[in-house]
Formats: C-alpha cells, sequence, structure tokens
C-alpha cells in the first residue's frame, strides 16, 4: 500500500465524533434557549477618577552670596538692595503660590521684599500669596530692603534671606 492510500485508509476509519465532545458553552446555550429562558446580557460600567497633587517648584537664577553692611547702613537701621534677585516659579496649582521667605540670620531683624512696587515685610519666616498665571514659568525680580538688628556691626554677613516655593 502506498503512502498516501494508507492515508486515505485511515481517515476513513477514523470514528465520528460523539454529541458530548462539542465545546461546553454552546451546549450550554443550546440547552438554556431549550429550556425557554431568555439569554441574559450582562454590561457593567467603570468610574474613573485621578487626582494631581499640586506642586510649585522654585529656582534662584541670581541673588547675591553675601551683603556688605556700611557704617551708613547701621545709622540708618536697613541695607537696600534693589533688583538683587531673579527667581523662577512654576506650579500646577490653579490657585496660584506662595513664595516663602525665610531670615536665617541674627544680624538682621526682617526683609522687606519688593516685587514689581509692591513691598510686603517678612520677620522670621513669612510667604507672599500669588496668582495662579498659567502652567508657564513665572520669572520675577525681587528687591530687598534688610532691616538690621540694632547689635549689627558694620562687615560683611553671608545672604540672610532663602527662597522656595508652595502650592496655595
Amino acid at each position: 500500500m502506498t503512502k498516501h492510500a494508507a492515508a486515505r485508509s485511515s481517515r476513513a476509519t477514523t470514528k465520528p465524533r460523539s454529541a458530548w465532545a462539542f465545546p461546553a458553552i454552546p451546549l450550554a446555550l443550546a440547552v438554556a434557549i431549550l429550556a425557554g429562558q431568555p439569554a441574559v446580557a450582562a454590561t457593567s460600567s467603570v468610574e474613573v477618577s485621578a487626582f494631581i497633587r499640586a506642586t510649585a517648584s522654585c529656582s534662584v537664577d541670581l541673588q547675591p552670596g553675601s551683603v556688605r553692611v556700611s557704617a551708613d547702613d547701621v545709622r540708618r537701621g536697613y541695607v537696600d538692595l534693589p533688583a538683587s534677585s531673579r527667581v523662577r516659579v512654576r506650579t500646577n496649582s490653579s490657585n496660584g503660590y506662595m513664595l516663602v521667605l525665610e531670615v536665617e540670620s541674627s544680624e538682621f531683624d526682617a526683609v522687606v521684599l519688593e516685587e514689581s512696587g509692591e513691598r510686603v515685610e517678612i520677620r522670621g519666616t513669612g510667604f507672599v500669596e500669588r496668582p495662579f498665571r498659567g502652567r508657564a514659568e513665572v520669572v520675577s525680580e525681587l528687591g530687598y530692603r534688610l532691616l538690621l538688628n540694632p547689635a549689627t556691626q558694620p562687615g560683611v554677613y553671608a545672604w540672610p534671606v532663602s527662597l522656595s516655593a508652595q502650592p496655595r
């Protein structure tokens, strides 16, 4: 017998499949139809929400490393430093941000921050609220009046103001 004849012969002797060899799902569907029960369509819905945490970042592009206090400054009680810092702030908060200032030196009692003609006095740690101006980076030029402690002597001191930003 040739190879092709043997293959035909084996096909002819294959047993037919029984009715129980059908997959289970079509069989169950057939039983449900025969039993008179309607097919049920299952639907569901999922609700998804996300919370985006408000952030703010601040980078200082320009700021003095030190402050020179003269005898005239001591007599006046302050040192004026107009437009001496440039900061960049970016926030995703639609409420805006707070520019946080901290006076970190005992030689200075307070700082008066000046930006765009507006002046705010900060003693110790404080903040200045700023409105949301979109997601673009906000660049600000800051001036300072450093109010001297009465015991401060003329000399050179480390820069006394630290800046940061927080979302509102």
